[in-house]
Parts: C-alpha cells; structure tokens; sequence
C-alpha cells in the first residue's frame, strides 16, 4: 500500500522501519518504555492516534465482569495441579497473542513511520497505519450477519473495496504491482514446466490442482 500511495521510497523506508519498529513494541508490551527515546515516544503517539487495530477498548462491562471472574478464579486455584495446568495454558495462549500482537503492530508502525516521513501529520499517518491491510475496527450494521454466513465476509469487501480505490487513485503503480504479482505466477509455472522431468508420475502437471493454484511448488 505504501509503495503504491507513495511510490518506491514509501515501501523502501516501511522494510526499514521495521529495524526499530520491532523492539519499541516488544519494550511497549513489556512495560519498559524509554519516553527519552524517539521511537518510543512515536509508538506512543501511533497508539494513541489510532494507528493499531484492535487497540481501543471495546469490551462490554458483561465481558470485562468475566475477564475479571476468570482471573481472579485463576488466583484462588494457584497451588493445585488444576489451577498450575490451567495457568501454563493461559500463559501459553497470552504469549502467543503478544507475538501476533509484535508481527501485527510491527507493520502498521513501520507504515505510520512511513507516512510521517512522507510529511504527512500524526492523525493522517496513524489512519494510513490502520488502512495498511484490513481495518479490523470497521464495520458495517449487516458485517456479524453476513460473517456468520459466509467466512470471513467483511475482510474480503475490505479487500475488494481497497483495492479499487488504490487502482482509482494510483493507476499506474497499481498496475505495475497487479503486473508483478501476475508475471511472479507466470514465471513460476514457467520454471516448473522447464524443470519437469519425463517421469509422467513426478510430472509437475500431475499435482493436484488446488495445490498448483495455491502454493509455490519447487
């Protein structure tokens, strides 16, 4: 997105924003924030203007009543063999929800970084972070119903919608990424095709065509 709203230098400087991008998040998420260092102080100011998805609080009260019950029954039962399997489980899953949350928050930082680079002002930066893939805190009134029919419904509209708009607005270097996603199937088939051996049992062509259509073959 970046590269096609901002041309080559945008999508350059968002690969190297990813250097400082990764430790500010991990010190965030540890509580050993350095307000004296810059990237910090702009993570904080990317939280802060709405650049990461997900990051405003929009738990019930029934729901944070029930965070509360879980943890506090979690407290009772330390010490017993169910409470210790039941703690390591919750650990287990919060630590692989930090690491989505580090990979996640990671490229949206690195493309509000970009965006401020490219001299735009915090709120622009921080709606640009947030537009970088699908804006998980966008909804439509109809989006839970027709999620519950069809699988993952408002990501592929969000999908659909931006894709549209970028082609719109940037004509040109949407074509040239659209171009090179095409050439990068085509000169994989190509590869495949003049790499095949005579082995009709091996032949790439043979492969299920679910898995040729989908995955890169070597």
């Amino acid at each position: 997105t970046s590269f096609i709203k901002y041309g080559p230098k945008g999508g350059i400087n968002v690969v190297k924003n990813y250097k400082g991008a990764f430790p500010a998040i991990i010190r965030h998420i540890s509580g050993k924030v350095d307000m004296n260092n810059e990237m910090d102080r702009n993570l904080e100011d990317f939280y802060n203007f709405g650049g990461a998805t997900g990051y405003t609080h929009s738990k019930t009260i029934e729901e944070i009543e029930d965070d509360v019950n879980k943890a506090v029954k979690r407290m009772v039962s330390e010490g017993t063999l169910t409470g210790s399997l039941g703690n390591i489980g919750h650990n287990i899953v919060s630590a692989i929800e930090s690491w989505n949350r580090v990979f996640e928050d990671a490229t949206r930082f690195s493309v509000y970084l970009s965006s401020l680079a490219a001299g735009n002002s915090k709120e622009d930066a921080a709606s640009d972070a947030k537009e970088a893939s699908v804006n998980f805190n966008r909804k439509g009134k109809g989006s839970k119903g027709w999620d519950a029919w069809i699988f993952f419904f408002n990501v592929a509209t969000q999908s659909l919608q931006k894709n549209f708009k970028l082609a719109k607005d940037f004509p040109v270097r949407f074509s040239a990424v659209a171009a090179s996603f095409m050439m990068i199937g085509f000169l994989e088939v190509l590869m495949n095709a003049l790499t095949d051996d005579d082995d009709p049992d091996s032949s790439y062509y043979n492969i299920n065509p679910y898995m040729r259509q989908n995955y890169l073959i070597i």
